[in-house]
């Protein structure tokens, strides 16, 4: 971009004024601070306000991010105004206070189909203004996703009121998904999967950091074999690669790193897995369908020796019984029906129904990973492997 929209504000003033100031993508705030001034013919004190905080002078206009309807907030005389400066310090050698890019997301761009560099926005609560000022800063990604929780000054409506974020993707400036786990390697540790260190990774609140081909490759094993982990706060979430670590992907967000199509295969066999774990929960057993839905007494269908119910999704109708997906054979007395009732038991968590197919009583429902005893019908315990291991 050659030139950006300058909405500038006199303390004192409720009038706003509205400049189209050209620029370089090399000047620095000072430069443009120079050019609001020489264009007013003023010698005011100038500050640059971007979501909600008051810029550094070294900061470049490049770091910003604009996008072609990005505004900024220039406040004449506002030296006396309460707000946070945004200046992050560098801890190098000679210790010198230098500014970072504002921008230091990674978020997923559904139009770009990738995890991009993201821009943060925030807007006043109330009229949806940028001209705001922090009156609390976040501390972490919660102050950010969760609503409501960051003060907030705004110029326009004049209230103190909270402020609402959004985030876009640097690249088609396209609302995003903020991926909160994906962020920089700034100590440079290892990947803990292959040893590499990259500069960009992913990282889980136990601090064990993976390099993004790395941590894809995971999420890939463990979608085929589906042994994601069941987190009554999350849902159906992926557990460290670092063996005996319990830290998890605190958001499933983060599983668009898989692609769009991956994604929403997630998010489909979660249901499902989801309602298996509740009583009461069917599933229609034509491949093409799978849709899973709890049966409503206004769904049976009346018929003669059978528990026929219509599908909602593909209006298929099916016994709820046998499952067939042809007649009902609940009146057929087969041996195999009754080998496989003798091979399967309901895991003592999540009811699903597993088979043993030989070897020890040892079993790990895949659905829940739970880990059971197949003779005892509970926890798999060291009591279960002294006595019936084999059994």
């Amino acid at each position: 971009m050659d030139s950006v929209l300058i909405i500038v504000r006199k303390q004192g003033d409720s009038r706003r004024q509205h400049l189209l100031i050209n620029i370089d993508p090399d000047d620095t705030i000072s430069c443009l601070k120079k050019k609001i001034r020489r264009h007013l013919d003023s010698d005011e004190e100038c500050n640059i306000l971007f979501t909600g905080r008051r810029l550094d002078d070294a900061m470049k206009i490049r770091d910003l991010k604009l996008g072609p309807s990005t505004s900024l907030t220039a406040t004449m005389k506002a030296s006396e105004i309460d707000g946070f400066e945004i200046v992050e310090k560098d801890y190098s050698s000679d210790n010198i206070v230098k500014p970072r890019p504002l921008t230091t997301f990674n978020v997923y761009c559904k139009n770009c189909a990738g995890v991009q560099a993201g821009k943060l926005r925030a807007t006043c609560s109330v009229c949806s203004s940028t001209s705001i000022l922090f009156t609390q800063e976040p501390n972490n990604h919660e102050d950010l996703i969760l609503s409501n929780r960051i003060t907030v000054r705004c110029l326009d409506c004049d209230t103190q009121t909270t402020c609402k974020f959004d985030f876009k993707c640097g690249e088609c400036n396209e609302p995003s998904t903020l991926l909160y786990h994906i962020v920089p390697n700034r100590t440079r540790n290892e990947c803990v999967i292959c040893g590499e260190v990259e500069g960009t990774v992913f990282s889980l609140p136990c601090q064990h950091i993976s390099c993004i081909p790395c941590i894809t490759a995971y999420m890939e094993q463990i979608m085929r074999q589906w042994l994601f982990v069941y987190k009554r706060d999350v849902g159906f979430t992926l557990s460290c690669p670092m063996v005996d670590c319990a830290a998890t992907v605190t958001d499933p967000h983060h599983f668009y790193v898989l692609g769009n199509d991956s994604y929403r295969e997630y998010q489909n066999k979660s249901a499902q897995k989801y309602l298996e774990m509740q009583e009461g929960s069917i599933y229609c057993p034509f491949p093409e369908c799978n849709a899973g839905f709890f049966v409503q007494p206004d769904s049976m269908i009346p018929e003669s020796d059978a528990n026929y119910v219509l599908c909602p999704e593909c209006n298929r109708k099916f016994c709820v019984k046998c499952r067939n997906r042809n007649e009902c054979i609940c009146g057929i007395e087969d041996q195999s029906i009754t080998l496989v009732n003798a091979l399967s038991k309901p895991c003592p968590r999540c009811r699903v129904p597993t088979e043993r197919n030989g070897g020890c009583a040892h079993m790990r429902c895949l659905n829940c990973t739970f880990e059971w005893c197949f003779l005892c019908e509970s926890a798999w315990t060291d009591g279960c492997q002294w006595d019936h291991w084999f059994d």
